[in-house]
């Protein structure tokens, strides 16, 4: 596994981790709930965060041999054609983003302001999972790919 991959699976699984604590934390400020151990867990998810990206920091630098390369020509060219994905799936969500209110509240109708932050977040963690899925299908095709640009 290249540097590239492991770069896309901690990004993929930080993007879960903070999914999950942003759901649980969004959970504890609708429920009206008093219980101690739910407002622990709010302090000890970011805990588990932050050691996750220690540790893969520590990974991702150890390589697997002196002579292997940061990047080459087939990873230039599998992280452009992930870009492109991740752009086109970013238009494609800003889309849906603007459409789903207009259809939901109408023409005259209000968002709250603090959804719009939310919405951003979200399409911003939806596209760099792309990005990185994207990357690990392109690494786990191999050259079958290439035939078809």
């Amino acid at each position: 596994m290249n540097r590239m991959q492991k770069i896309a699976w901690v990004n993929l699984i930080g993007c879960f981790l903070v999914a999950m604590q942003i759901g649980f934390l969004a959970y504890l400020m609708l429920t009206p709930s008093k219980v101690k151990y739910l407002k622990a867990a709010a302090v000890l998810l970011p805990g588990i965060l932050v050691l996750f990206i220690g540790y893969f920091c520590f990974i991702l630098r150890k390589k697997q041999s002196p002579a292997e390369p940061d990047v080459d020509e087939r990873d230039k060219l599998i992280s452009i054609k992930a870009a492109q994905v991740a752009l086109i799936s970013l238009c494609i969500l800003l889309y849906i983003a603007t459409a789903i209110p207009i259809l939901m509240f109408g023409i005259d109708g209000s968002l709250p302001l603090y959804m719009l932050p939310l919405i951003n977040v979200s399409i911003f963690m939806i596209a760099l999972t792309i990005y990185n899925a994207t990357i690990l299908i392109l690494y786990g095709r191999g050259n079958k790919w290439e035939t078809r640009h």
